[in-house]
């Protein structure tokens, strides 16, 4: 998880208390979760009182507060939004967890409700690598280019963009994100800022340094715009050719 959020105190906090559980304590946070799961709101107050705690996590990464988040939020309960209250007043990280926790599992469609539903982009500003995740929830359900925007905004974004897309060269990840190149790249033109990947040649082509110096940077970016320019008249001379040989 640290490799998603960083160093955060609640992950080795969550890990200690776990460690110190007996069985029983183990069995009422379950029953606590599907108490929330099956919207039993009666059963989840009784459960808190008896100490039950939000800790369990199911195989796969459900846990009960994604299903209050889901029942309050994604489904407007009342009932829900007064447990979700008593939730984030008793466990502050528990939202950020839970977004952590799906995009560890992969699911990101889950991940990218939770920031939809809470608002909280501030937890994928403040996660280790922010423009992949990004990446990797856009396009998923409930995700919003503003909400691209607004992170993006509050990140020092040429410091961020150098890292991060350094990381996906260094990881041979880039090919998970091929198609949603075109679309970050639109974002991050707002910023000031050009890039984009050359799938053939396994490589980002940018208006800023990340291995190489800033001139060297724009150089190579006007480069390729010039050589993408002179591809574009060519396949237009051709298609030209074409059309009047018919």
């Amino acid at each position: 998880m640290g490799n998603i959020i960083g160093n955060r105190k609640w992950i080795k906090k969550w890990e200690n208390r776990e460690n110190g559980k007996s069985e029983i304590q183990k069995e009422t946070d379950e029953k606590l979760y599907e108490a929330a799961k099956g919207r039993k709101w009666d059963e989840v107050e009784k459960l808190l009182n008896e100490g039950a705690t939000t800790d369990y996590v199911r195989e796969g990464g459900g846990t009960v507060y994604y299903w209050t988040l889901y029942w309050a939020k994604g489904r407007n309960k009342e009932e829900a939004k007064k447990v979700l209250e008593k939730f984030d007043q008793k466990w502050k990280n528990e939202i950020e967890k839970n977004w952590t926790i799906r995009m560890a599992e992969e699911e990101y469609w889950r991940a990218a409700r939770i920031i939809h539903w809470s608002g909280k982009t501030e937890i994928v500003t403040n996660s280790k690598h922010p423009i992949i995740a990004i990446l990797r929830m856009m396009g998923e359900k409930g995700w919003k280019g503003e909400y691209s925007r607004k992170i993006m905004n509050d990140l020092n974004l040429k410091e961020t963009l150098q890292t991060d897309l350094n990381f996906m060269l260094e990881n041979n990840i880039t090919e998970e994100f091929n198609w949603k190149f075109t679309d970050l790249s639109k974002i991050v033109k707002e910023f000031g800022f050009e890039m984009e990947y050359e799938e053939l040649n396994k490589q980002f082509i940018t208006n800023f340094p990340l291995t190489q110096t800033d001139k060297i940077a724009k150089l190579n970016w006007e480069n390729h715009k010039i050589k993408k320019e002179n591809k574009q008249l060519l396949d237009i001379e051709n298609f030209e050719k074409t059309k009047a040989g018919n």
